[in-house]
């Protein structure tokens, strides 16, 4: 189906000297036929705008209007959508038109800014069918389209007083149907939080060439991955715990239609904390003047986090931060058995321990006073 559109109203050409005499063209209203398209053509198929924000048929198209000298240009600018959920190739032609001898006048189109032809009509060079731009629409895609009629900067006194009546037609040709496919996706159901696992998507038949854009639910995993011999693959990291619903979507190609799989369930949850062990060491005697260091090791010497001493279950202090699996505390005790141990509190991928008692006696001294400090930059008076 070929649907014409048909120039508007009259082009009044301004009073303009050529060669010193006042001209008036003018582009009226002709109604033709253009040269059918093929039976599965149908422009109705896109939806069109002028400010793509209100969509509707084709009497959105904005005539064209406005005066031409030469050296200018008359445009009807409008958006076509593609809405359907197949692609297809928008084409302009120029429709039946005419022209008064002598008249010097030119058609072309754009499309996405892009040019085709410029078609000279003078004297009636041009046939009504020919080509102006064509390009494909992916389904969804929008394609700025622009209709031009124009005068050459060199037309002379013989482009005087006459008049065009040019018409333009568009088509929309969906893409030819493609085989039907299937695709699938593997790969493993479980995997852990910031660890790449292989998904693959297989697509059927085999010779089936183009991509395949993984999803997690309605978020695209990455960027299409290529389809050779029917798989297309992708290591994927998952950043979240939790269920995540993955499907491959296929392209499809010139002979193969697209497909998307059914959902693949990946249940991804965070790396286990590894086991640590901690360990309390220190003097196994003072005085209640004297000030004690106690160190914590953790190992594996990886760990990071914070140690709380402990006399009993009353703390010792702040948490001390591990530096290379090491934290230390100075403290003063009061007279008698104090039970010393060091809770770890383990970070992401490593689990909290406790060490064992370590027994600090302390014996009544002189000028000495009770309270602990966390060791700091201060560790070093006392030795560390």
């Amino acid at each position: 189906m070929t649907q014409t559109i048909i120039t508007q109203g009259g082009f009044k050409r301004l009073a303009t000297a050529i060669g010193g005499a006042a001209a008036a063209l003018s582009m009226t209203a002709f109604a033709a036929v253009m040269v059918p398209a093929a039976a599965h053509a149908d422009p109705t198929l896109l939806q069109y705008s002028t400010d793509q924000s209100t969509w509707g048929g084709m009497d959105k198209i904005p005539n064209l209007g406005g005066g031409l000298v030469p050296g200018s240009e008359s445009t009807s600018k409008f958006w076509a959508k593609n809405g359907t959920n197949q692609g297809g190739t928008l084409q302009v032609y120029l429709g039946n038109y005419t022209i008064d001898a002598g008249m010097q006048a030119y058609v072309r189109a754009e499309i996405n800014d892009a040019s085709g032809d410029v078609v000279d009509v003078t004297n009636n060079m041009a046939t009504a069918g020919t080509e102006l731009k064509a390009a494909h629409l992916a389904p969804g895609q929008t394609a700025k389209v622009m209709l031009v009629v124009g005068m050459p900067k060199d037309a002379g006194n013989d482009s005087q007083d006459k008049s065009v009546n040019p018409n333009f037609s568009l088509d929309f040709e969906l893409d030819t149907a493609g085989a039907p496919t299937t695709t699938t996706v593997t790969g493993a159901g479980t995997a852990t939080t910031g660890v790449p696992v292989t998904l693959t998507a297989t697509v059927a038949p085999a010779a089936a060439t183009g991509t395949v854009q993984f999803k997690d639910g309605a978020i695209n995993l990455g960027t299409p991955a290529a389809v050779i011999n029917g798989i297309a693959t992708l290591s994927q990291a998952f950043s979240t715990a939790g269920a995540h619903s993955v499907t491959a979507v296929y392209s499809g190609d010139t002979a193969n239609a697209t497909s998307t799989s059914v959902a693949f369930p990946v249940t991804v949850t965070d790396p286990a904390a590894g086991a640590t062990t901690t360990v309390v060491t220190g003097p196994a005697t003072t005085n209640t003047s004297a000030g004690v260091q106690l160190t914590a090791t953790v190992t594996p010497a990886g760990a990071t986090g914070l140690v709380q001493f402990k006399d009993g279950t009353t703390n010792l202090g702040q948490p001390v931060a591990l530096t290379n699996g090491v934290a230390k505390l100075t403290q003063i005790f009061t007279a008698g058995a104090h039970s010393i141990t060091a809770v770890y509190a383990g970070d992401a991928t490593h689990a909290t321990s406790t060490s064992a008692v370590h027994t600090v006696t302390a014996t009544a001294g002189t000028g000495g006073g009770n309270g602990s400090m966390d060791t700091g930059s201060l560790t070093s008076i006392f030795g560390s």
